[in-house]
């Protein structure tokens, strides 16, 4: 048992840390994504336990049938680790082909586990690799593709960190996968896809310290923070304020307030995700910083931010100015200038004067 735990030593920890993880959640996910997250570190915790006790079974100098189960579940878990990964990034899109091609992989080593064509183990405990042994290798690999595909089209521009962190898991499992196919006797891939699955975890653990509990925008320090390090890359400011809010904490309650904020911000942050970040301020207040080229463009996000939300029974004043200078203080201050003059509007056209 000793000498187990000595070979495992790694793994052991990982599994324990992963179950801890396990009992806490980022509450500020919708609940679709926090599924993906226990359903990941899951498939990662049984990862683990799988590969440890393939390496226990490899160092023993006769065939014990648990090298050949832990090594099927390592094969067929690590391309699930993967989709899972795809699936919390890409916003809950379908992979249903990604789940396919999963249980395809599955098949083949089912298959394998009969006739050979992956992999099988001698009375000496020796490895054999059958024709198709690396099947799993390559679904890893293209399942990679996918994902750093899918990180650049939705994040590349506006979160850097993610794609470099994801470029780092990459190439990290890349080479692990590379030096487990050159010699048989090391044991890379799976610690490597289970030290990935923890670090994504802290990296979403440390990013939902940005975020505002009750909409899922960006936090007000976000906003001051990014104001300074996207300087450069911003390029116009809408400064965004609900109307009426008080009336309907004083008249329905303040449930009912939240639920009204909790809908605007829903509406702002599915308009434009790619080229808008969306930050609650305070209260009813919301800004948001753009990245787009043309001017016309930011019209466009508040004319269909305010088309979505006729569909509710909220309303909004918008008020945007395009970065003229360096300075975004001075820019947001002037966006912030135009959403009280639409303010001022909204009020004497119902009648009433601020």
């Amino acid at each position: 048992m000793l000498d187990f735990i000595i070979k495992n030593y790694i793994l052991i920890v990982l599994f324990v840390g992963t179950m801890v993880l396990l009992h806490s959640s980022l509450k500020t996910l919708d609940e679709i994504k926090r599924k993906r997250i226990r359903e990941m570190l899951v498939v990662i915790t049984f990862l683990a336990v799988s590969s440890a006790f393939k390496v226990y079974y490899s160092t023993l100098d006769y065939y014990h049938i648990g090298i050949t189960i832990s090594s099927f579940f390592c094969y067929t878990l690590r391309p699930a680790v993967i989709i899972l990964f795809t699936s919390i990034i890409s916003k809950n899109k379908p992979i249903k082909y990604l789940g396919l091609l999963c249980l395809i992989n599955s098949f083949i080593y089912i298959i394998g586990l009969y006739n050979g064509i992956t992999f099988t183990y001698t009375q000496d405990n020796i490895l054999i690799r059958g024709p198709l042994a690396y099947t799993s290798h390559i679904f890893c690999l293209f399942y990679f593709i996918v994902l750093i595909y899918t990180i650049i089209k939705q994040h590349g521009r506006n979160n850097k960190m993610r794609t470099i962190l994801m470029f780092s898991i990459m190439i990290t499992c890349g080479l692990a996968s590379f030096f487990d196919v050159i010699y048989d006797d090391v044991n890379l891939l799976d610690i490597c896809i289970v030290i990935s699955g923890l670090e994504y975890y802290l990296y979403l653990y440390m990013e939902h310290n940005k975020i505002d509990v009750l909409t899922g925008a960006f936090n007000r320090a976000s906003f001051y923070n990014d104001i300074d390090k996207l300087s450069n890359k911003v390029t116009s400011v809408i400064s965004i304020d609900m109307n009426d809010l008080k009336k309907i904490n004083d008249t329905l309650g303040h449930d009912e307030g939240d639920k009204a904020i909790i809908a605007i911000s829903k509406v702002l942050l599915n308009v434009d995700d790619n080229n808008v970040r969306i930050y609650r301020i305070g209260g009813d207040e919301f800004a948001a910083l753009c990245f787009y080229k043309v001017k016309e463009n930011v019209e466009n996000f508040i004319k269909k931010a305010k088309k979505e939300l006729n569909k509710t029974k909220y309303n909004c004043s918008f008020g945007y100015s395009y970065k003229d200078t360096s300075d975004l203080y001075e820019t947001y201050k002037k966006a912030d200038n135009e959403m009280y003059k639409e303010k001022e509007k909204y009020h004497k056209k119902n009648g009433r004067y601020r």
